[in-house]
């Protein structure tokens, strides 16, 4: 039995067999009947097993597939700060600021692609990754720190290997930005750019200048950008200008970008606005982000707490209308004292209250102004007194040190006594500690640090309206009296720019422009165009004073020549500067960038012909000290008219640090800095081959009488000079002509940036 061949399928489909067997209802055919139904139980057993097993990889397919759907969903994030540059001066906070926010989109769950210090095809590399990522992902974010430029309205990424010495560099050295937007905007339906790469460039500047006519193609900062759907471009500043990269860990932007973005339940838009005001405040509204979005919906990064946490935060929250009436009329009450104690009372019943901002605020400016009436008491006058070099005579009187009985002593004490603090503050348990001065003391103090005539000059220009330290600081310039009318010291403030009719049409045209009606610009600041000027500093969040001052014209980015004067220089003595506290006071841009490349040197700066100039105290040879001025920014001074030539001279002339004497009784010489002249190699002696570091010929010619004479041999470069017959005291002789040198550098050099 076991040889015979049983057809099942037969069977089981009703056929019956063709071969006849005895008892074919019972017998042999029942035993197959039972075996088969035997058989035909197992396998429906299996097969029940065999859709259990498929439901469950299906579950499990299903599953998976969720999964990869949910990844697909993700939020990817590309991140980089670029602050190694290897041809400028390094910028300290990008690298810092990459980092940071790098930190806060993983904590509220981005995928974040992280980059720092990007060679060119580093960059390339980190933005392929960053696109790839993006498929099928629900949001896209973009963010940069470093150096960024524009040219001919298009936006570039720099990254640290950047040279940009021509033209033609930009297409192989430089990263189109709008190759990651339009990359982002076909990948994701939403996606969030933030750009700190407005910088203050040196790159751009070497670009311009290698342009020639067509330099006014490089622009300031970076250009706007038009946003598909779906899409937010947020720049650390508006577009044209130029931002700062902050004294501490982190820039301002991202300061305040870090703290807003991801607040639960807040949709983007409005965390944004809350970083514009962030920044305004901190940069005294110096600084005024910037964004462009065409989002078609809310940006939520961070959905709220759920209802049971929202409970028992309202639970916990004394919120009623009738506990914040009751701290309204609080601070009424309040508000005007001339006491530190009332404020830090207040902060002490109510630490997150409606004023708990503005409290803290004055309890800064009281602690300040402490500090101002200590100083001033007789036995720290030695130690504490600061003065300046000046021409003018009365000028390096410190108000804050005033003589007893003099009428400077008692208009300076009549501003601090108004706010003088009392007795001893309360010494109840939570009392608030101190928190950061105001930002027109920590710059007082700064213009201090500097100690010059221009350090009080950026001061007044910024601060002159300030009821405190605007008087104090006109006295420094011997320019003004203590005043405690307003008005009168925010005229002051515009007078001292010097506005001319041109300016002042300026001002008009752009309060104009921006709707704030002024009628027909001609350039009289009459009732109407203060009223427009006030309205005008009210919607940007400035003080609203009614005069043109700094933060008003940077508002309406508009660029008038340097303060009081278009012609200046820092100081009669060369002294060693801090580059922040020059660009807290704002500095041009242009000098701050070139101290901070130059290091710890001594230097006198100046400015004429929207050029300046560095004289730096240095003992390095010729050939340093050209890579060294190109490396900051400019190059060793190219003169090309008898004006430069003397404005030049004479900003080093009171200083002998830049000269070495030579004395016999035959003849008396005296030697000033280097400049630019170099003489090509190979060229005829003496007067063969002459021409200015930057590659420009030598136009004008102030040579010493019988110079160049290569007198010594290898005489190839070019320094200041006066020579005199016999034994003269040289001190006395003014140096500037030309005398051929060899190239060892004793006296410091000239630098000059376009």
């Amino acid at each position: 039995m076991s040889g015979r061949h049983f057809d099942w399928s037969t069977n089981l489909s009703g056929r019956q067999n063709n071969a006849s067997y005895p008892g074919e209802t019972g017998g042999l055919f029942a035993n197959f009947a039972i075996f088969d139904i035997i058989k035909l139980e197992k396998l429906v057993a299996h097969r029940k097993m065999f859709v259990g097993m498929s439901r469950l990889v299906a579950a499990v397919i299903i599953l998976l597939l969720f999964v990869s759907f949910a990844a697909a969903k993700a939020r990817v994030a590309l991140v980089i700060g670029n602050s190694s540059y290897q041809h400028v001066p390094e910028l300290p906070n990008p690298k810092n600021d990459a980092a940071t926010v790098a930190a806060k989109l993983k904590s509220i769950g981005f995928e974040v692609i992280e980059g720092r210090d990007l060679t060119l095809v580093e960059l390339r590399r980190s933005v392929r990754d960053f696109i790839d990522r993006l498929s099928g992902a629900e949001l896209g974010l973009f963010y940069y720190a470093g150096h960024g430029l524009q040219v001919n309205g298009r936006n570039y990424l720099a990254p640290v290997d950047a040279r940009l010495e021509t033209y033609d560099d930009l297409d192989f050295e430089a990263f189109p930005i709008d190759l990651v937007l339009s990359a982002m905007e076909r990948k994701t339906k939403t996606n969030l750019v933030f750009l700190d790469a407005c910088r203050n460039n040196p790159l751009a500047r070497n670009l311009a200048r290698s342009m020639g006519t067509r330099s006014t193609d490089v622009g300031r900062g970076l250009a706007r950008i038009s946003s598909g759907v779906g899409t937010l471009i947020s720049f650390s500043t508006q577009p044209g200008n130029v931002a700062l990269d902050g004294t501490g860990r982190n820039s301002p932007f991202t300061t305040a970008l870090v703290r807003h973005i991801g607040t639960p339940g807040e949709d983007i838009s409005r965390s944004m606005r809350k970083v514009r005001n962030d920044v305004l405040n901190v940069t005294d509204g110096n600084q005024v982000p910037w964004e462009n979005s065409s989002l078609t919906g809310d940006v939520i990064l961070v959905a709220e707490p759920s209802a049971s946490e929202s409970a028992v935060k309202a639970t916990a929250a004394p919120a009623s209308d009738a506990s914040a009436q009751v701290e309204i009329t609080y601070w009424n009450s309040i508000k005007n004292a001339g006491r530190m104690e009332f404020f830090q009372s207040y902060l002490v019943k109510y630490p997150q209250g409606l004023f708990a901002d503005i409290a803290r605020l004055k309890i800064a400016d009281f602690e300040i102004r402490a500090s101002a009436t200590e100083k001033s008491a007789p036995s720290q006058r030695p130690s504490e007194s600061i003065s300046f070099e000046t021409k003018q005579a009365g000028a390096q009187d410190n108000p804050i040190n005033l003589p007893e009985g003099t009428s400077e002593r008692a208009n300076a004490e009549t501003e601090v006594a108004a706010l003088a603090p009392g007795t001893e503050p309360p010494s109840e348990v939570g009392r608030p500690e101190p928190v950061k001065p105001s930002l027109a003391a920590q710059n007082y103090e700064r213009a201090n640090r500097i100690g010059t005539k221009r350090g009080w000059q950026l001061f007044v220009r910024k601060y002159g309206a300030d009821r405190l330290y605007g008087p104090l600081a006109f006295q420094k310039l011997g320019l003004a009296r203590g005043t405690g009318d307003r008005d009168a010291r925010n005229a002051e403030v515009e007078n001292y720019l010097r506005l001319g009719h041109a300016e002042k049409v300026r001002v008009q045209t752009a309060l104009n422009e921006r709707g704030y009606a002024v009628g027909i610009a001609d350039g009289a600041l009459g009732p109407k165009t203060r009223s427009a000027i006030r309205d005008f500093q009210l919607a940007s969040g400035v003080s609203n004073t009614g005069f043109v001052d700094h933060t008003l014209l940077e508002l309406l980015r508009i660029d008038l020549e340097e303060v009081g004067t278009s012609e200046f220089w820092s100081s009669q003595m060369a002294k060693r500067y801090s580059a922040d506290d020059l660009a807290a006071l704002g500095e041009d841009e242009r000098i701050v960038d070139a101290i901070r490349c130059l290091g710890r040197v001594n230097v006198i700066y100046g400015s004429t012909a929207g050029k300046a100039y560095l004289a730096v105290k240095t003992g390095f040879s010729t050939s340093h000290v050209k890579q060294l001025a190109e490396k900051c920014g400019g190059y060793v001074v190219a003169i090309n008219s008898a004006r430069e030539n003397r404005f030049v001279y004479d900003m080093i002339s009171s200083d002998e640090q830049f000269f070495t004497y030579g004395n016999t009784t035959r003849y008396s010489d005296k030697h000033g800095p280097l400049i630019g002249l170099m003489q090509e190699p190979g060229s005829r002696e003496p007067k063969g081959g002459w021409r200015w570091t930057n590659g420009n010929r030598v136009t004008y010619s102030n040579w010493h009488r019988g110079n160049p004479d290569n007198h010594g041999g290898d005489q190839n470069f070019g320094k200041f000079f006066a020579f005199r017959n016999g034994k003269v005291d040289m001190k006395k002789v003014r140096a500037d002509q030309w005398d051929d040198v060899q190239g060892v550098d004793s006296s410091g050099f000239i630098m000059e940036i376009d």
